[in-house]
């Protein structure tokens, strides 16, 4: 039996699609003294998964452990091994909570991709409290969802506060994508997101994660109109909703929640805004029934994900835009490639920021936390450096 902190990090789910591609981009980028470790299910997977990233970085050192989530004493065996854990395991309403739970017993800083906010309202009403007293850090929706979102945030406020030294008064984020197909486990995640969201209040509410902060927000664009400023066609986005209950959890961690958020889509053309916007309403009235949803899952078994071909075309790409108290307008803009390829990319700079650069995040204590709130510009500098695009127009 080994001792806490045999490893700096573990991947957990990397026999998954995202876990898998979480533990390459490691093997690739990770410093060479780094001790960390592929958890899953299966033994086999996991074996055959470590055979190939030894193939592409022979000096990695990399351990293997099977854990599996519907057993409790697998878990903690598996959280006691390390700093730092990184949970792939999805859908989190399902698998994720005895994760976060031996996480916060045995003090290991946690993360994880989830996009499921009403899972982390849960994680935070059960854990915020013991982590915060404790000293953990527990840091969900380190992925796509929502990082790309809660750094864009912050790269405005650290301009506008550090180096215009005036006040941010409202923010607004517009994405526009690829349309890249989904992986099963996004697919699962969404099917259970929904299988909760008809019974549970306050899905929709901005506030969700900000414990009782009744702040009046923004609403996220809602209709197709015209950005006079960014000069394009704006429309409802996807990820909206979870995106802005994250980025307003950051900012009342951060004590700022007088600032405005929200998020839109943009278009170059009315058309396909109009096209965009109506498929959007399309997925969301079909999500509502049950059998479709099942239908759906059937086709995208977990575990599998889009191929290494179909994302080379894939991208994203944000413009951030912030408004001061003097009047002045600040943009930013943010681009990347697939949002799977991010996932793994942001995840992992995200747990290293945890596992080698702890003592310079913008927060000191513990509790149920958010990527700009916790990791803040350790972060934003860290995903610079590994070729993200995130700046600052003038």
């Amino acid at each position: 039996k080994m001792d806490k902190g045999v490893y700096d990090l573990i991947v957990f789910g990397a026999s998954g699609y995202t876990g898998a591609l979480c533990a390459e981009y490691l093997a690739k980028h990770a410093p060479s003294t780094l001790k960390w470790g592929i958890a899953g299910r299966s033994e086999e997977k996991l074996k055959s998964l470590k055979k190939n990233l030894l193939e592409a970085n022979p000096e990695a050192n990399i351990g293997l452990l099977v854990a599996d989530s519907s057993n409790q004493e697998s878990i903690d065996k598996m959280v006691t091994q390390t700093k730092v854990l990184l949970s792939t395991v999805g859908p989190y309403i399902k698998y994720g909570t005895p994760v976060v739970d031996a996480c916060v017993r045995h003090s290991v800083d946690y993360l994880d991709i989830t996009g499921e906010t009403t899972w982390v309202k849960q994680i935070i009403d059960k854990y915020h409290a013991e982590a915060e007293k404790k000293g953990v850090f527990i840091v969900p929706m380190c992925g796509f969802d929502s990082v790309p979102s809660d750094i864009g945030m912050l790269l405005v406020l650290d301009h506008i506060e550090n180096n215009l030294k005036q006040k941010c008064v409202e923010i607004e984020q517009y994405f526009s994508m690829s349309n890249s197909s989904p992986s099963g486990g996004t697919i699962a995640s969404v099917m259970a997101h929904f299988e909760q969201g008809n019974s549970l209040k306050g899905v929709r509410n901005p506030n969700l994660l900000t414990q009782g902060s009744k702040k009046l927000q923004t609403k996220n664009t809602r209709f197709i109109g015209y950005n006079k400023v960014t000069k394009n066609w704006i429309g409802p986005y996807i990820m909206a909703t979870v995106n802005q209950q994250l980025v307003l959890r950051s900012l009342y961690l951060m004590g700022k929640s007088d600032i405005k958020y929200s998020e839109g889509t943009k278009y170059r053309k009315f058309v396909s805004a109009l096209i965009g916007t109506l498929m959007l309403l399309l997925v969301t009235i079909v999500l509502f029934f049950g059998p479709i949803r099942r239908q759906i899952s059937k086709k995208f078994p977990p575990g599998v994900g889009p191929s290494k071909k179909s994302k080379e075309k894939d991208f994203f790409k944000s413009t951030v835009l912030a408004l001061t108290d003097k009047n002045q307008r600040v943009w930013g803009t943010i681009s990347g490639k697939s949002p799977y390829d991010e996932t793994a990319r942001i995840s992992v700079e995200a747990a290293l920021c945890l596992v080698l650069q702890k003592d310079e995040m913008q927060r000191k204590k513990g509790g149920v936390l958010t990527p700009a709130s916790c990791m803040g510009l350790t972060l934003l500098r860290r995903l610079q450096k590994s070729g993200m695009h995130i700046a600052i127009q003038d």
